[in-house]
């Protein structure tokens, strides 16, 4: 049988488990980690100045770019503790890095993703790891050869990468041919590219800055 109903019956819940404190920390952040770099698409105002039109202050944003400023470790401790003198400096002086006209390359420790690994330095003044993070290569042009026949002296073919041949058996390859709408450069090889500010994380939260405007 059934028990009688009775109204007036308030059936306790059970008590609610009590909350797990979270520990607070930057793992646990919103956002990115301190030392992050990305690329930004606008005009930054120059250290110091006040913002114009179509300009970004990046202090209020906790940012910095990425020029080489000299910093203080004692004012971006936690920057520092993710850079070191990577870049540059000593003591309580670091460097951010200046990537201004260079192009990135993943980090790697496998001679098949970068043939000439053995060939990288460290940041200039810095005191990373010379195949690590923030090391350098230098400008190169992957060898090469052109094919080519001839009976004479002469030039075979038309444009840009014709083949000149001298009387004494010397060759030149063409590279600037009026003939051909082809751009050439005396100082590098390169893709298209357009320019961008990197800039970079610099705290989690203004507290753990100086007071006030930093840079």
């Amino acid at each position: 049988m059934r028990p009688p109903r009775n109204a007036n019956l308030i059936v306790p819940h059970p008590p609610m488990p009590e909350p797990v404190p979270r520990p607070i920390g930057p793992h646990l952040f919103p956002g990115v980690p301190v030392g992050s770099v990305m690329a930004f698409a606008g005009t930054l105002t120059p250290t110091g100045t006040a913002a114009g039109d179509h300009e970004t202050d990046l202090t209020l944003f906790l940012w910095r770019n990425c020029d080489g400023s000299k910093l203080n470790k004692r004012q971006f401790p936690q920057l520092f503790k993710v850079l070191g003198h990577t870049y540059g400096g000593s003591d309580d002086e670091f460097h951010l890095p200046c990537y201004g006209g260079q192009f990135f390359r993943a980090l790697t420790t496998s001679p098949k993703l970068d043939p000439d690994i053995d060939g990288r330095t460290r940041y200039p003044d810095g005191k990373g790891e010379t195949a690590g993070v923030g090391s350098m290569q230098p400008f190169a042009l992957q060898q090469h050869k052109h094919g080519s026949t001839a009976s004479g002296p002469g030039t075979g073919g038309k444009g840009v990468g014709d083949v000149k041949y001298d009387a004494d058996g010397t060759t030149d390859v063409v590279t600037n041919a009026s003939s051909v709408d082809v751009l050439t450069s005396d100082y590098e090889t390169r893709p298209q590219n357009i320019y961008v500010n990197w800039i970079i994380k610099v705290a989690y939260a203004a507290k753990d800055l100086p007071a006030g405007p930093f840079g």
